[in-house]
Order: structure tokens, then sequence, then C-alpha cells
């Protein structure tokens, strides 16, 4: 809870520190292992809360929900996991760094900013402002307190930190992991990069191209050092693709696409000895000392670790650091510590009232989970002297999964409500997400705004390389470059009306690819143009109800239906895409699917390779850890492709009317095939 203090500071309610003593003893590490005893992490429960775990049982018991864990594959004990890896170099030791009791005061801190004007970045390496970017994972329109329906309570700090920064209401991304983090690190869409279709699975051998220069490469120009802690999923079948040799100095955290919360097992599934691998690494060493101990604990000592380490390195602050915290929550599986669900006190008491749906009451508590240790990261920035000069961005890679599951399987509980779909589609719950700038280098007059134009995960490297750094010239010789520098229109810095808006277009997806990696004739695709949204072969999805306030079985499924549709919508009239104006608007139709032509046009080809389990798994078993299993690090994959003779996806009478009213196959020859909307049907495959 935020409170306003003596002097306009903002004052954070602390509960007691139980979770620490929990996380010590069950990451079965002595509390003589160099962590200081009167410490303080993310907490949550009582003084006298203990944890009920034996540390010699297997993570599955860790959990407190044995079936839970086992649906995840948790199920092998750590000891059984390594006996087959003694020899591998591992880091043990300490269970990291914890936090100072102060972690949640903010006494000192003032969040108002308002009489902060706007600093001259540009001129040297010690005034350019450290950049804290917070990649929140699978975050939806409705699960950020300032513009919740039931998590109102559930984000006190970021609420705070937006309420005095600025919030961004049309901010888009892309509708799945792996494009979104390539999209946000080269300024790129998917399309011009081969990010373009599905994700990077922890045994496929493919990755962001290495001929791609990366967020941390450009400043490390302008003398940053740029730290990732979190999650990477841009590749690591090779060396040459993991995050230390993409610009980074330093890593800690996962390579995958999600890691079991308390056994940090990766996302291969079923634990079958010797085939359960681990994905936790500081650097390129595995991470052996925090099993049993939440994720979020362990990304959020680490993120301490880094920052004070920065600091200490540079007491001058001559050294920008650029830190980037790609952060475990709020994605499957959703797992928390034993006691937090029971919490009726409290900041945490406050955020759970009233939820009785069990995954949205597990949702909720993750989410508060992020909201403190966001609050730990300002108050760390706070404490070295660096949060006066520093830019705080926090922003979700894409939308929820709101799909409800049973109490004993980890499970989506996210919510994207009003907006329509969910992740890994094109409406806008898949798309349209949160995101908030905050800094004392706002101006003024920025401070406590909402930033109404179009703005596109592509555009962060830009805005700030650009607009905040002044350092255009970096990436101005790029090809292909989509990303536009809105600093001066996110800040009111412009009276250019276009300039207040610099972007009136957002790509937000073609996929042209089936399920075997084939490049096929037709899309699945949507892009938005001002008012307009058109989607392209698209499954009908609904609304999501807010599962915390409707009386729905706590197991919820949707019927998906078997066709594909295509939809025009005016977002600015019908937010909620329920109105589907394909034959009302024919004429926008033809031009938003010609502009969709012309960008296909200029698609690079898909990296996208199938997973390669046999060769990878066979590595992984010399350390029981997902990592580098192929030497080559041009590896191409070896794809089959006959020629489609379908004619499209399967669509329903009205899309198939709309779409030949508007140039699609009518049997007359096509003269102007550029624009003929036909060309992008496609199909789901990219689930």
């Amino acid at each position: 809870r935020i409170s306003s203090g003596p002097q306009g500071a903002s004052h954070r309610e602390t509960l007691v520190p139980a979770a620490i003593s929990c996380a010590m003893e069950y990451g079965a590490v002595p509390h003589t292992s160099g962590v200081n005893k009167d410490v303080k992490g993310l907490a949550y429960g009582s003084a006298e809360a203990r944890c009920t775990v034996d540390v010699h049982e297997p993570p599955s018991v860790v959990r407190g929900r044995g079936s839970a864990a086992v649906a995840y594959g948790l199920a092998l004990g750590a000891a059984a996991v390594f006996a087959t890896a003694a020899t591998v170099s591992v880091r043990t030791g300490g269970s990291g760094l914890s936090l100072p009791q102060s972690h949640h005061s903010f006494d000192s801190l003032d969040m108002s900013s308002s009489s902060m004007a706007a600093t001259d970045v540009t001129s040297s390496a010690a005034s350019l402002p450290h950049i804290a970017f917070v990649l929140v994972d699978d975050w939806g329109w409705n699960d950020v307190g300032y513009q919740s329906t039931d998590l109102g309570d559930c984000t006190p700090h970021m609420d705070s930190l937006a309420e005095s920064g600025v919030k961004l209401s049309n901010y888009y991304t892309q509708p799945l992991c792996s494009p979104a983090r390539a999209a946000l690190l080269t300024g790129k869409y998917p399309v011009h990069i081969g990010m373009h279709h599905n994700v990077i699975e922890s045994t496929s051998p493919w990755g962001l191209r290495l001929d791609e220069t990366l967020f941390p490469e450009y400043v490390a120009e302008l003398g940053y050092k740029s730290y990732i802690v979190g999650k990477w999923h841009l590749g690591h079948f090779n060396e040459a693709y993991l995050p230390t040799r993409r610009g980074f100095d330093s890593f800690f955290g996962f390579y995958g696409n999600c890691i079991g919360y308390f056994s940090h097992v990766s996302e291969l599934g079923a634990c079958v000895a010797p085939d359960c691998f681990y994905d936790l690494r500081d650097d390129d060493v595995p991470v052996l000392d925090r099993v049993g101990e939440h994720t979020t604990y362990v990304l959020n000592s680490e993120m301490v670790r880094v920052v004070r380490s920065h600091k200490e390195a540079d007491p001058e602050s001559t050294t920008p650091m650029f830190l980037y915290y790609p952060v475990a929550n709020v994605h499957n599986p959703i797992l928390v510590p034993d006691g937090m669900l029971d919490q009726t006190t409290g900041g945490l008491g406050a955020c759970l009232e009233g939820i009785e749906n069990y995954p949205r009451r597990e949702y909720a508590a993750l989410t508060y989970m992020l909201d403190e240790t966001i609050a730990n990261m300002t108050s760390v920035l706070q404490e070295t002297g660096m949060y006066e000069n520093s830019i705080i961005v926090v922003a979700s890679d894409n939308g929820a999964n709101p799909i409800q599951q049973n109490t004993t399987t980890p499970g989506g509980s996210g919510s994207n409500f009003p907006l329509r779909g969910m992740k890994g589609y094109l409406f806008d719950g898949g798309v349209r997400v949160p995101a908030f700038v905050h800094s004392p280098l706002l101006p003024e007059a920025a401070v406590g705004t909402t930033f109404e134009g179009l703005f596109h995960v592509v555009d962060w490297l830009p805005t700030l390389v650009g607009g905040v750094m002044g350092a255009s010239s970096l990436y101005k010789h790029v090809q292909l470059f989509d990303g536009k520098d809105q600093w001066n229109a996110l800040t009111l810095q412009t009276t250019d009306d276009e300039d207040k808006h610099p972007r009136s277009v957002v790509l937000i997806n073609i996929d042209d690819v089936d399920g075997q990696g084939c490049s096929q004739s037709w899309a699945t695709s949507a892009i938005r143009m001002g008012d307009w949204k058109l989607i392209t072969n698209e499954a009908n999805l609904p609304i999501w109800p807010v599962v915390s306030t409707k009386n729905v079985p706590t197991k919820f499924t949707i019927e998906w239906g078997g066709t594909m549709n295509w939809y025009l919508f005016n977002i600015t009239a019908d937010p909620t895409e329920s109105t589907n104006l394909m034959n009302e608007h024919p004429e926008i139709v033809e031009e938003l699917s010609g502009f969709l032509m012309g960008l296909k046009g200029t698609m690079l080809s898909s990296s996208w390779c199938d997973a390669t389990p046999t060769k990878a798994e066979g590595a992984f078993n010399d350390t029981m850890f997902i990592g580098p299993w192929l030497a080559n690090a041009g590896y191409a994959c070896n794809i089959s492709c006959v020629e489609d003779m379908a004619d499209g996806p399967p669509l329903d009478d009205e899309a198939v009317a709309a779409v030949e009213e508007n140039g699609g196959d009518d049997g007359e020859e096509d003269t102007e095939g550029a624009e003929d909307p036909e060309n992008l049907k496609g199909e789901p495959s990219r689930r």
C-alpha cells in the first residue's frame, strides 16, 4: 500500500520477512552460507511462519501441493538429478544476496518528480541516464492495478510509479515471447529478423540472427554496462547466441521459455531420469544452490546484487547502466509460496480480498510478488544514488493467458478484459498490454499523463537510444529498421502535430509459415492504421470474463471452432473488437490489405526450426541443464517442403463473401495481385 508521508515521500506497508527464512530452509542451504540472517527478502508471511518442508524432499513436495508440481514435471529430487553430474562446473555456496531491512522503505524517495526539468543527457557518459527495463511475462491489460477490475490493490508500487510517470494506452507488442523480445532488442519488426513464426523451444536449434545488432551492443558504444537478469528466450543452441555473446556484460537467469518457480526445471516437461533438465545460470555456469527458492526471490536478489555491484565498481557514477530485467512473473506455471493465498491482512490480504476463483487468486499473489520486486528495484536505485538519473520502463511482452485450469494443475489465469482474445493471437487481448515510463528526468508537464498515440515494442530502442541518449546515428544506417523515436511525444516536448504522434501504423505480425516451417502463399496477419485494425485468417476468439467476479467453474475451457476469419475493427470506437466491419468498409479492407502485402514483400525468411530433442537432450544429459549443444553457429534446418495444394484455411461464409468482394479468387484473372487479400490466408500453426 502506498501512502503519502512527510515531505511527499512514499511509504509502503512492510510485511514480516518470513520468506527469506523459508527460502533458506527449503533451498537446502544452511544459514551459515554467507547470507546475513537479519535481512529481508520479498516477504509474505508472519514472524512465526515456517516452511513445513524437509529439505531432502524432492521439489514437488517443496511446493506443498505435490500434484501441481508433478503435473509440471518437478517430481525428481535435486540429489537424484545431480548424481549424474558430479563433475560439472557449477556455482555453489550462498543463497545469494538478500535485501536490506529497508527494502520496502521509501522514506527518502520522492517519486513526484514534478519539480524536475528534463536534463541534457547527451553531453557525456557520466550524464547519460541509467535505464532499468522491466519486461513482464504474459501480463494482460486487466492485470495492473491502475486499470484492473479486480487487482486494484495488487500493484501499489507500480501504480505509484505510473501515476507519477507516463502511461501508454495504445501500446502494442507481439503475440508471443521470443518475437516480442527480439523486437525490443533490435528495433525491428519480427518479419524483418526472421522471428515472425512461433517461439524458440528448449531443444530447437535456432535463435535471433547473429547479424542483428542488439540494444546492449548499441549502448556499449556510449560507455554503458549492460546486465540481464531473467529470461533470455532468444536462442541457446550454440554459444554465439547466448546473452553474454550478444552485448550483455553479465547474465543471470534462464535460457528457455519458462521454468518451474521452485525447482527451476526447464519447460521440457515430465522428469523421467535422466531426462529432467534445469535452466538457471550465472553467466554460463549452472546454478545449483537455489532449488526450492521461488524464482521471484532468486531473480530479485540477483537484480539487487547487480545494481549494487555496478555502483561499487563505479563510485563516481561515470558509467551508465542498462539493466534489462525480464522477470519470470507472471508466466505459467502459476505457483506461489505456501501460505500466501491464506493471507487476509496487510497489502497481500487487500490484494486477494474478493478473489474467490482459485487460479485467479494464485495469479493475483504472483502479481503482488511482481510488484514487490519492482519496489525493490526502485529502492536499490535510490539507495545507490542512481535513481535521480534513471529511467524506468515497465511493459509486458504479450497478452495474458486467461484459460482456467483445475486446482492441481498450474495454469493460466491472467485477464485481458475487456479486450478480446489472448496471448498467441492477434486480437488486442494478445498484443495490447500495460506499459509505462517513470523517471525523475521527466519534464513537469509530462508527469501524471497518459500517452494515447500508437506505440510499438520496436520503438523502445530508438526512443531510448535516439531520443534520450541523443545517439540516433548508431542505428540510422540499419536496413529495415522499424522503430520510431517517441521520446519527445511521450514527454510533451513538441508542438508539431506530426511529432506528437510519430507512429500512425503498427504492423502486429505476418506469419506465412506452416507447422513444418515451410513458407506458404497465405498468412495470418494483423495491422493497425490509425483507428482501423485488419486481422486476416485468425481463429474466432471470445472476450474472456473476469473470473474473479464471474460465476464460472474453476475448470474453464473454450470451444475454439474450426474456421479462420477476416476482421475489420474501428479500435477507437470499438476497443473490444466486437463489431466486424469487413462488409461495411471494403475500401479500408483494400487499403490495409495492400499495406500488408507491401510489408510482406520485405519479409526475411523465418529462422524457425523444429525441435531436435535427441541431439539436444544428449548434450543436456552431460550437465542436467539445458544449454548449447551444436558447435556450428550457422546450423541450418533441413526442412523439406512440398507445394501446398490447399486453397487456404477454412473460412466461414461471411468471411468468404468479404474476401471475394475485396479482390479474392473469383475465377477471374486478378491484375492487382499485390493487393489480393487471398494471398494472406493462413492457419494458426504458430500456437
